[in-house]
């Protein structure tokens, strides 16, 4: 029978960007299905507040880099590698961050990407302009109050390495098998969505901040009612435990309303006059009404900016599918990607030559921007590749061409992939248009390389616009194969 093995990290404690080796020791004891296995690290958000005696919870989204990109969950290891006591290294992939977040782009659909927001670092906006953080737990009716939760970031070993797609891995013949990675907590921060001065861009509909006048003579005012009903729940933008900020238009002799509380309860009004509005029932009252004609009209709402916030990587383990089962085999074949990074000052017309290992298959090359992560297009608009001094097209290849890909759809299927969105735009994560969210302009680079004798020498030939390359990481597909 088939059965789930979890081995926890042999380094204890949480993992920060000065501590962030991790390290797994796989028993030499049975066979994985390594396709169904997977990193589990777990995170937690640490959150304070400019009115903490008001007990307020926010909602929580991580970035890269201080930077709108949506990064995928193997964003958060930077180097991985892969060892058995029996073979020696299996893989050892340099930069593994910026090649999987790239690859995703293109080789998981967009219904395939939007499914997997629900188990990652962050989600887009949805169709009615909304986001929650999977770190808030946030309860949108009732009087229970929300809470942050420590979210798993799962990610596959088929991400961190080819030979993690192995359905079949025979760690009794492999022996002891070590797995190591690089964790690169550093790159991320914690931003605040529906903070101050977001309620036209990030709480979904604008009316959905406004609410009935409020009408003198009210000694206490505990309760705030929305202008518009709301056909479900879901398109709420409010939470038990979420700190607003409360203004309105002053009438007659009313004092000034401009006042942070945080909401104590929350009703969807089924019924009545007030039918399928939202009844937000306030910690403290609004200013005194003393009289007839003292009124408060134009009442809306807007976010409360946090003080600070921080994140921690608690623990870490891996989490093994065991076959009770399994089919016999004598050896295994599989692929894993040598790096090489490159780094120049700014070449509007770069010209580089690159040496690759003799049994190299496959090259691909991506472009990273400032923020490290993502292959941007930039300022590229041309490129040619030339492969022992023969050119690999007959002429120059024109970003997003036929040509450009044809050359990576050639690549991917020889990989053994299948490109399933060739758009090759990445999420923009404060994009609120969901139809837009998709806004990022990517470039890969790539082309199948024939096995020789000897080493390979590639000139890499990049054309800018304006500005100018100053970064090139390349990644060679290199096969292997072991016999037991």
């Amino acid at each position: 029978m088939n059965k789930f093995v979890k081995i926890p990290s042999n380094e204890g404690g949480s993992f920060t960007q000065a501590r962030n080796l991790v390290n797994f020791t796989i028993p030499d004891n049975a066979v994985y299905d390594l396709s169904q296995s997977y990193v589990n690290l777990d995170i937690s958000v640490d959150v304070v507040s400019t009115l903490p005696a008001l007990d307020p919870y926010y909602n929580v989204e991580f970035r890269y880099n201080n930077s709108t990109i949506c990064p995928s969950n193997i964003s958060l290891v930077k180097n991985c590698r892969l060892t058995s006591r029996k073979y020696g290294q299996l893989a050892d992939v340099r930069r593994v961050d910026i090649l999987r977040q790239n690859l995703n782009q293109v080789l998981l659909s967009r219904k395939q990407k939007d499914g997997q927001e629900y188990n990652s670092f962050q989600r887009g906006f949805s169709d009615n302009g909304l986001k929650v953080s999977p770190w808030l737990e946030a309860r949108g009716e009732g009087t229970v109050p929300s809470r942050y939760l420590n979210h798993p970031i799962r990610i596959p070993l088929s991400q961190l390495f080819n030979i993690g797609s192995s359905t079949n891995y025979d760690a009794t013949k492999m022996g002891e098998t070590k797995l190591h990675l690089e964790l690169n907590p550093g790159k991320f921060t914690l931003h605040q969505t529906q903070g101050a001065g977001t309620r036209t861009t990030q709480w979904g509909q604008t009316q959905n901040t406004t609410f009935e006048d409020i009408t003198g003579p009210a000694p206490e005012t505990l309760t705030l009612t929305t202008k518009e009903p709301f056909d479900t729940l879901q398109d709420s933008p409010f939470w038990v435990g979420q700190l607003i900020d409360i203004t309105g238009t002053q009438v007659g002799n009313a004092p000034a309303l401009s006042q942070q509380n945080t909401i104590t309860g929350i009703e969807w009004v089924k019924g009545g006059a007030n039918d399928k509005k939202i009844v937000l029932t306030l910690n403290a009252s609004l200013p005194v009404l003393a009289a007839l004609g003292d009124n408060y009209t134009d009442v809306i709402c807007d976010g409360v900016d946090w003080q600070s916030a921080s994140f921690n990587v608690n623990n870490a383990e891996v989490v093994l599918k065991a076959l009770g089962n399994p089919m016999p085999q004598d050896g295994m074949s599989w692929t894993h990607f040598s790096t090489e990074e490159f780094t120049t000052a700014q070449q509007q017309n770069f010209r580089h030559l690159f040496q690759l290992e003799p049994d190299s298959v496959n090259v691909l090359i991506m472009t990273p921007d400032g923020n490290d992560l993502n292959s941007t297009k930039q300022d590229l608009s041309t490129f040619q590749l030339r492969l022992n001094n023969e050119d690999l097209t007959d002429r120059e290849v024109s970003v997003y061409s036929g040509l450009y890909n044809d050359r990576l759809n050639m690549t991917l299927v020889n990989m053994g992939m299948k490109p399933r969105d060739l758009s090759q735009q990445a999420l923009n994560v404060t994009e609120p248009d969901a139809a837009d969210k998709y806004s990022e302009n990517l470039v890969l680079i790539g082309n199948p390389l024939p096995m020789t004798a000897n080493e390979k020498l590639l000139q890499v030939n990049l054309n800018n616009t304006a500005n100018g390359t100053t970064k090139l990481v390349l990644f060679k597909e290199i096969p292997r194969t072991v016999k037991f």
